[in-house]
């Protein structure tokens, strides 16, 4: 075993240490020698699952890392990004639940629990955790666009929803995101800006084949294609290599 990798092992133990203080330590994270060998054998076990394409197969050597040791929030995290790519949703918001309980300062959990609800139809719950993503890393750059994206679906778009365009603005580099951030600004402050804002808001959602009063199912399903096809894949947390 090489300098750095033990010095990783140590400082990981150290961080359990300070967590089971503050929480009431279980056997399992006690900074023992066989403690750091679980570590170790988790760590290898999830970087190997981190390097196969088959969701299934995946989940089952994140499981194994879990299993192996689980105060682990990036196996956490992959093992939701393999369940919601099997639309295992109920397993996968559990996974994303407990990644973002474990590393509190982590934008991606939350922001793939706002997608995985964006994805079943739910757009004020994906809102929620988008916004909670921001509150972690305010330029989050995936958490800006899907709270955005919130609002534009549920037609209440606000200074906020101006302040996470202008943030996204400064982050962004595709093209495609570019020109619908920079229009969608230009509607909603014209839409906040008028006293009839019902009118401004059909215009800025008319893009997405958006009407006022009842959205039917089919126009829902329009526009969550449109949003997954925008907001893409949910984000694996890196692990890297052990040696």
């Amino acid at each position: 075993m090489n300098a750095y990798r033990s010095a990783s092992i140590v400082c990981l133990a150290s961080v359990v240490l300070a967590s089971g203080c503050a929480k009431g330590a279980r056997v399992q994270n006690a900074p023992t020698p066989a403690n750091a060998v679980r570590i170790s054998e988790a760590h290898a076990v999830a970087y190997e699952a981190s390097r196969i394409k088959d969701p299934g197969k995946a989940a089952e050597r994140y499981e194994d890392a879990i299993g192996r040791y689980d105060n682990f929030p990036a196996a956490w995290n992959n093992l939701g990004v393999a369940m919601m790519q099997q639309e295992r949703y109920l397993e996968a918001e559990q996974a994303f639940a407990r990644a973002a309980e474990q590393s509190r300062n982590d934008p991606r959990p939350l922001y793939n629990r706002g997608l995985l609800w964006m994805r079943r139809h739910y757009p004020a719950d994906a809102r929620k955790h988008f916004n909670e993503a921001l509150e972690r890393d305010p330029y989050h750059l995936p958490s800006l666009r899907g709270s955005v994206e919130c609002d534009i679906v549920l037609r209440e778009p606000s200074e906020t929803t101006l302040d996470n365009i202008r943030r996204a603005l400064m982050l962004e580099t595709d093209k495609k995101w570019l020109e619908r951030l920079e229009s969608q600004r230009v509607k909603i402050q014209s839409a906040l800006a008028r006293p009839e804002r019902s009118r401004s808001l059909d215009e800025a959602d008319a893009d997405l084949g958006v009407r006022r009063g009842e959205v039917t199912d089919r126009e829902r399903q329009m526009i969550e294609d449109a949003i997954k096809a925008r907001l893409g894949e949910p984000e694996s947390s890196p692990v890297e290599s052990p040696k």
